[in-house]
């Protein structure tokens, strides 16, 4: 069943989204993964396709996200769609401007470390291991590879983007036994926050 977003994209058809976007999370994992190294690691692209990896894989192995944005399909592969737009268009986002500026080349500059409070060692480590996976990889190579995702495969969105629905990710990585606890987990998140008058 759709669930209502906090971040102004509203419920979408069809998708179970049952995450809000944590923006402070999602901004150090960005930072964390620039500071990985290898080839194109500070590339707009292959650092949105490495986070997609990783946000999949959090989901896939707990039922809970890492960064709790859209999963989406786009022309170039899967993305978190919020994410994207943040750093991407050769431009960052307002209230990301105090870490990251544009370089040439689409490409980004970590102009102040945020840190990794927000992070658990588990996602930290589900960061690196993606960065480490295509270290030897340019972004098109990354992008490309991403292409072979079922879930990609099921959306491809031609020259737009779709949702990619949780369950389509769960089930693409045999991990639908988790939908529920993904679902129940997300309520819940969303419950806690209300309750202390604030959003993530």
């Amino acid at each position: 069943m759709p669930m209502d977003r906090k971040d102004g994209l509203g419920a979408i058809p069809g998708a179970i989204t049952v995450f809000d976007l944590n923006k402070r999370k999602a901004i150090q994992a960005v930072a964390y993964l620039m500071g990985q190294g290898g080839v194109d690691a500070d590339a707009y692209l292959k650092i949105i396709k490495l986070l997609y990896v990783a946000e999949r894989e959090c989901l896939i192995e707990t039922g809970c996200p890492l960064t709790g944005d859209r999963t989406c399909a786009m022309p170039y592969g899967p993305a978190l769609s919020v994410i994207a737009d943040a750093i991407g268009k050769q431009q960052v986002a307002e209230d990301w401007s105090e870490y990251f500026e544009p370089a040439s080349d689409w490409r980004l500059v970590l102009k102040r470390n945020p840190g990794v409070s927000a992070l658990s060692r588990y996602e930290m480590a589900k960061l690196a291991a993606a960065a480490q996976r295509f270290q030897g990889k340019d972004r098109w190579e990354t992008s490309n590879d991403t292409h072979d995702l079922p879930e990609w495969e099921k959306h491809e969105p031609g020259k737009s983007s779709e949702t990619i629905p949780v369950s389509d990710i769960l089930e693409a990585g045999k991990a639908s036994k988790k939908l529920r606890a993904a679902t129940r987990r997300g309520r819940e998140d969303r419950a806690f926050a209300q309750a202390l008058g604030r959003r993530q």
